[in-house]
């Protein structure tokens, strides 16, 4: 007996839909590009958060000393002019469900990472998804960043 494909397509079609509509947006979405014209007098932070599978669907608007800067999605990244000394970096998660964002927001901090940063540097800071009690910022070395980053797409900021 031969399989009906139509019961067959009738079965799979949510799964070939969410496929489809996936793949459009990671082809049209830039990949991570280095910032080349940084003025001397400047902090250049590029905040990314690694592609995962658990916290797909999660969206985390990043703050840096209280300004919103970009809305991270999985596997993205954003570049930041910062002033020399010390900047705040938060988040706070983003969602269309007033009790999801209610939850998720209530644990939020002043600051996930401060960091001090001098002029003319680069820093690489990790937006993580924590396993338990929130989402982690956590400053990486330059090689590391570097790697990573590289796999990320570009964030469209606030």
């Amino acid at each position: 007996m031969k399989p009906d494909w139509i019961q067959i397509a009738r079965r799979f079609s949510p799964l070939l839909v969410l496929a489809v509509s996936l793949v459009p947006t990671g082809c049209t979405t830039p990949k991570f590009k280095p910032e080349t014209d940084v003025p001397q007098d400047k902090v250049l932070v590029y905040i990314y958060r690694k592609a995962y599978l658990s916290g797909i669907a999660g969206n985390h608007h990043i703050f840096v000393n209280g300004q919103p800067i970009t809305s991270l999605h999985n596997g993205s990244y954003c570049s930041y002019l910062a002033s020399p000394g010390t900047n705040r970096f938060n988040s706070k998660a983003f969602s269309p469900a007033v009790m999801i964002d209610m939850t998720m927001n209530a644990s939020f901090k002043d600051a996930l990472l401060e960091l001090n940063a001098e002029a003319g540097k680069t820093y690489y800071i990790q937006f993580k998804i924590a396993t338990t009690w929130g989402p982690k910022m956590v400053e990486m070395d330059a090689d590391t960043g570097a790697r990573e980053i590289a796999k990320c797409r570009l964030a469209k900021p606030l």
